[in-house]
């Protein structure tokens, strides 16, 4: 029997978007990415344009994600009903602070 492929991908907030709603804001501009070296990329260019906003909430960090068996239903409740219905797993992995 062949079982459906769980996705991982990368992502990168701040700590003031980092909190559980996250997943179900969709006024949130959200960036993923498929590999852990292009969102490294991306958190350290994210630190470095707004280290100078002193209203910046630091850190910033890099979170590994794992969806959910990745089946037409999953495809469709994504569809649906939005990200946080396909997201298996949630880690932190990284965070980089104000230089």
């Amino acid at each position: 029997m062949h079982s459906a492929p769980v996705v991982t991908f990368y992502t990168v907030w701040s700590k003031i978007e980092l909190d559980e709603d996250r997943w179900r804001d969709y006024e949130l501009p959200a960036c993923f990415y498929e590999s852990i070296e292009e969102a490294r990329r991306e958190m350290f260019s994210t630190r470095d344009d707004l280290a100078s906003d002193r209203h910046m909430a630091f850190p910033i960090y890099l979170e590994k994600v794992e969806t959910v068996p990745m089946t037409p239903s999953a495809v469709m409740s994504l569809l649906n009903h939005g990200l946080e219905t396909i997201i298996g797993s949630c880690e932190i992995i990284e965070e980089v602070d104000r230089p």
